[in-house]
């Protein structure tokens, strides 16, 4: 009878007795506890029953001719050998407990013929099978927690898919599995009985005895080191990744594999050589230094795994001996070197394999960080050195060629936003990344692989230079403009168009049309009474006033205190009538509030262009708009209906950017620009992408300014990490403008906007907050037209939502939209109060 019928069979009385009698020496009914790694996975594994997450899976690639029947059988012999293998998962009382059950009866090796099959019908058939078994869940009461799939490819080819569990398995384990098969195959296949002598101990012993070894004493002194390490670390690395961070994660990764030739394989062991460091240790310190520059942190720690087999007893024992520890990123600053780098992660890496025994579970649960689904605590990086494929590169299985076999393993399983591993073969290196697809897209994913790679050739080819020095992103900051200007002012444009087209309508206001040549007359009659020193008043008013005191070399006033020379204002005009395809004969509306840069801008483009000035209420334009182009605020954006946007050809949105309206992404929307620059200048307009990363996207196309994403210091980030927004090229003061924009470049290309930098704070309990992400989830409800996001005095995030209200009672509230965000964004990014405002919706929901 399996242990699972018994305790089913038992009374609960007698299930509660049994507990206490496990509790103080089970290991006389074979019931054992589970080792402390064991621990965290199981009570893991519970919570996500159905989950692939733990599970192990190794491929062999077989050549030659097999003995499908000598196989099953020792891989059954193997099974036998090691009670771990067979063994089943039970909870008895307040104890989590492992047991040895018989070997089950009959065949292990499943089989499939695929000869049949040829080319890539017959790859992507093992591939799906393949992926099928690793992601079959185990029954972890049941036991028999190793699989094995034999897949046929022709007569002396096949895979061997063998997948396991992390509760019974380890890298470690797969070198004694490998080595096991073969010395047994080749006993058996020669009609020999097992070379292989007894097992000193048995997986279960080890178990028991690290539970009586590792006491509340010693667990006390590991943890105040480690406290020391991890209390002040951040509590979450802020990577750069494409998509916003989900309420929870999937556990979904894809995989990609980093080749090292022999060459460059022979240039890293050289480097390690020379330095007195391991290749683990070298390219660790690549992966400190790419996470460093990816995320603008510096202090951080990666999580590795050390095998923890300090016993020779265990040495050929299969099973999950690994601890999990954290290396804490090695200090650095200007001038430190790739070398000085090396010595100081070699360092930090030895300082944490001494302090291996404390169970990482165990530290977490003291240092009690915020339980958060969304991320792993501590850490959300590991680079770890696995040994299963230089195990197989030199397996032997009689007369059987063997290699390592990668089928279906295009994706993985990681609990870590970014996992690495290395694999050390006798010839070449290869490292093995594994990306979160919450958080990359496939782009990404291959952007971040290939800045590691030449991050890495980087330091091999220069090791004594300065880290600052290293593949530096590109990023060609404009000088400023010199030499004589060619851009027509625009007094001389203005008065050039009032004597060549006097007729034409210069101002449509509401006291009637004013002409060109009208316009121009006013104007003259103001610079006769030399009181041109402010733009008060709209329309024709203004446009008079402003024209007259650009012709009598005055600034202009953008508001705030700010002014433009009339030679930059020039330039920036015709970029406007550039971008806007303003002409002659064309209606721009100007809803602007006067003594602004937008109303600035909508004075004097139109008639710069040859255009009309429609001077225009807000509300009239987002009703039904007279006219061929309109600036707007971009929080007033979302409610213009469909029918309005359709009248007109293009908007362009100035403001707080967030989530374009459904009536400006349909197949009848106007085209959209953004105008960025630092506050209250928005005066350079870049066309619109597309929303469909983390925040609202600008597609540069090489018409407009250069968008630099820059650090602190003005110079380039890693592409894809988060900094501000420098605007460089004509027209554009200084050759590269700080707009206080945050912004990221995603892999796909163009620019996304993340919020203002003073907006941005980092919390008490290690976050970085930026409120514009908490705006942009919340935009993408249903039922939400605009959402602003910031801190209270108390530090908290509250969120004021408008939300359309059509009458219906069915317009989202507070507490509706409190219940939506918990599987939407993470806890710490959730909103403490949400304020609601209805407005009447303009037509359909901006989403839809």
């Amino acid at each position: 009878m399996r242990w699972s019928e018994k305790l089913a069979a038992l009374s609960a009385a007698d299930r509660g007795r049994l507990g206490r009698l496990v509790e103080s020496e089970g290991s006389a009914l074979n019931l054992f506890p589970l080792s402390y790694t064991q621990e965290w996975v199981w009570w893991n594994s519970r919570l996500q029953p159905s989950s692939a997450m733990y599970h192990v899976g190794a491929g062999l690639r077989l050549d030659g001719p097999l003995d499908v029947e000598v196989l099953d059988r020792v891989l059954r012999e193997v099974v036998t050998r090691h009670e771990i293998l067979r063994s089943s998962f039970h909870v008895v009382g307040r104890t989590a407990v492992q047991v040895a059950e018989e070997p089950q009866e009959g065949e292990l090796l499943v089989r499939y013929d695929l000869r049949g099959l040829a080319g890539a019908a017959q790859d992507e058939e093992v591939a799906r099978l393949v992926a099928e078994d690793r992601l079959r869940p185990f029954v972890l009461t049941e036991g028999g927690l190793l699989r094995a799939l034999l897949l046929r490819l022709d007569d002396d080819r096949a895979v061997l898919a063998l997948t396991t569990h992390q509760l019974v398995f380890d890298d470690w384990s797969i070198g004694v599995l490998v080595r096991e098969v073969g010395a047994l195959y080749a006993a058996f296949a020669a009609g020999e009985p097992s070379p292989l002598p007894p097992l000193p101990v048995q997986y279960a012993d080890f178990s028991l005895w690290q539970r009586q070894w590792m006491d509340e004493a010693r667990m006390e002194d590991e943890f105040a080191y480690w406290e020391g390490k991890l209390r002040a670390l951040p509590a979450l690395l802020d990577l750069p990744g494409d998509l916003p961070r989900p309420a929870a994660r999937s556990f979904r990764g894809t995989l990609r594999n980093l080749h090292l030739d022999e060459s460059r394989t022979e240039r890293l062991r050289g480097l390690c050589r020379d330095s007195g460091v391991t290749p683990y240790m070298a390219l660790t310190a690549v992966f400190h230094l790419l996470l460093a520059r990816a995320t603008g942190q510096r202090e951080f720690a990666t999580a590795t795994l050390t095998a923890y087999r300090t016993r020779p007893e265990v040495e050929h024992v299969i099973g999950d001996f690994g601890n999990m520890l954290s290396v804490p990123a090695a200090a650095h600053g200007p001038g430190t070197t790739f070398r000085r780098l090396l010595l100081s992660t070699r360092d930090a890496v030895l300082e944490a394999q001494e302090h291996a025994d404390m169970p990482a579970h165990r530290i977490t649960g003291r240092l009690r960080p915020r339980r958060e689904e969304s991320h792993n605590p501590l850490t959300q990086a590991m680079f770890l050195s696995v040994q299963a494929m230089n195990t197989v590169a030199r397996a032997e299985l009689g007369s059987l060629r063997v290699g390592f076999a990668l089928s279906g393993e295009s994706h993985a399983s990681t609990p870590f936003d970014v996992e690495a591993r290395l694999v050390e073969k006798p010839g070449t290196v290869i490292v093995q990344f594994v990306v979160s697809r919450d958080l990359f897209t496939t782009e990404g994913t291959d952007r971040l692989v290939a800045q590691y790679e030449e991050l890495l050739m980087a330091a091999l080819a220069r090791p004594d230079a300065a880290l600052d020095s290293l593949a530096v992103p590109d990023g060609v900051v404009p000088e400023p403009r010199t030499g004589p200007d060619q851009v027509e002012g625009v007094y001389e444009a203005v008065r050039r168009r009032a004597q060549e087209r006097p007729g034409d309508t210069a101002v449509a206001g509401a006291d009637g049309p004013v002409s060109y040549g009208e316009l121009w007359r006013r104007v003259e009659e103001q610079e006769a009474l030399d009181e041109a020193a402010d733009a008060a008043g709209s329309g024709a008013v203004a446009a008079v006033r402003l024209l007259a005191a650009l012709g009598a070399g005055r600034t202009a006033d953008a508001g705030d205190g700010r002014v433009l020379e009339p030679s930059m204002l020039a330039g920036i005009l015709r970029l406007w009538a550039d971008r806007c395809g303003l002409g002659a004969g064309d209606r721009f509306l100007a809803p602007a509030a006067s003594g602004t840069a937008t109303a600035l801008i909508e004075v004097l483009l139109p008639l710069y262009t040859g255009a009309t000035l429609v001077p225009a209420a807000l509300e009239d334009v987002l009703r039904a708009p007279d006219g061929d182009l309109a600036v707007l605020p971009a929080h007033e954006a979302a409610r213009l209906s469909p029918a309005a946007a359709a009248r007109l050809r293009t908007v362009v949105l100035t403001g707080g950017h967030g989530r374009l309206s459904g009536a400006l992404t349909g197949p009848d929307a106007p085209a959209v620009l953004r105008a960025v620059g630092p506050a209250g200048l928005a005066l350079w307009p870049v066309r619109a992408g597309a929303d469909e990363g983390r925040g609202p996207s600008l597609a540069p196309d090489g018409a407009g300014p250069a968008l630099l994403v820059t650090d602190p210091e003005g110079r380039p980030v890693l592409p894809g990490a988060i900094g501000e927004l420098r605007l460089g090229g004509a027209p554009v003061p200084g050759g590269a403008l700080p707009t206080g924009l945050l912004a990221r470049e995603p892999a796909a290309g163009g620019v996304e906007l993340l919020g203002r930098a003073e907006e941005q704070r980092n919390t008490a309990d290690g976050y970085r907050i930026r409120p514009a992400e908490v705006g942009w989830a919340l935009t993408s409800l249903a039922g939400v037209s605009g959402a602003a996001v910031d801190f209270d005095s108390d530090g908290a995030l509250v969120a004021r939502v408008s939300v359309e209200d059509d009458g219906s009672g069915t317009a989202p509230d507070a507490r509706g939209l409190t219940a939506r965000l918990r599987t939407l964004l993470p806890g710490y990014l959730r909103p403490a109060r949400i304020l609601v405002d209805a407005t009447t919706p303009p037509g359909p929901h901006p989403h839809d």
